[in-house]
């Protein structure tokens, strides 16, 4: 999985959090959603994101994303 898939995919999902009642702060899950869902910090989706990880994006990532 590239990390452009790996944007792809978290865009594609809904946000977790709603702000107040005024509906969500963002259209899609953000990276700091995306990092507490897969228990990574935000640096961490950013550097996947951008391909700044020498291992690449987790198997188990993948294997959570594609089912």
């Amino acid at each position: 999985m590239t990390g452009k898939q790996f944007k792809n995919w978290r865009e594609s999902q809904d946000p977790v959090y709603e702000k107040s009642g005024f509906g969500p702060i963002t259209e899609h899950m953000s990276q700091e959603e995306a990092g507490e869902y897969f228990g990574v910090t935000r640096n961490t989706i950013i550097n996947w994101e951008q391909g700044h990880t020498k291992k690449g994006i987790p198997k188990s990532v993948e294997i959570v994303i594609n089912g």
